[in-house]
């Protein structure tokens, strides 16, 4: 006999959940994690802009992803760019966000991509 433990459809709804009773902080704590992105262009102002690498940010064992990000904490000589910040998974079994970017810079530039996780 298989017996499950599940919410009838359309029972929770706005209507029946108190103010305040759900929000981020009541399902689980948050981690971010962080991956560099390599500025692998070789010479600076050149008027050849390189693609870097696709870098990942993955979530932890466990983790769910709730969300990315993308910085650019030292851009170089400012000729820099990113061509993709976007989200991923594996099967389910781990998620993440992958980055890429693009530059001009000579290789001065350093990249960020982060992952926004739930355990």
């Amino acid at each position: 006999m298989k017996t499950t433990n599940a919410i009838a459809p359309d029972a929770v709804t706005a209507i029946v959940i108190a103010p305040g009773s759900v929000y981020g902080g009541a399902l689980g704590p948050v981690t971010v994690h962080t991956t560099q992105i390599a500025d692998v262009d070789a010479v600076a102002e050149n008027g050849t802009w390189t693609a870097g690498n696709s870098e990942i940010a993955s979530c932890g064992p466990g983790e769910h992803l709730l969300g990315g990000g993308f910085a650019f904490p030292k851009p170089g000589n400012r000729e820099v760019a990113f061509l993709e910040a976007l989200p991923f998974t594996d099967n389910a079994n781990s998620a993440g966000v992958a980055g890429r970017i693009t530059s001009n810079s000579g290789g001065s530039a350093v990249a960020q991509v982060a992952a926004l996780c739930l355990k």
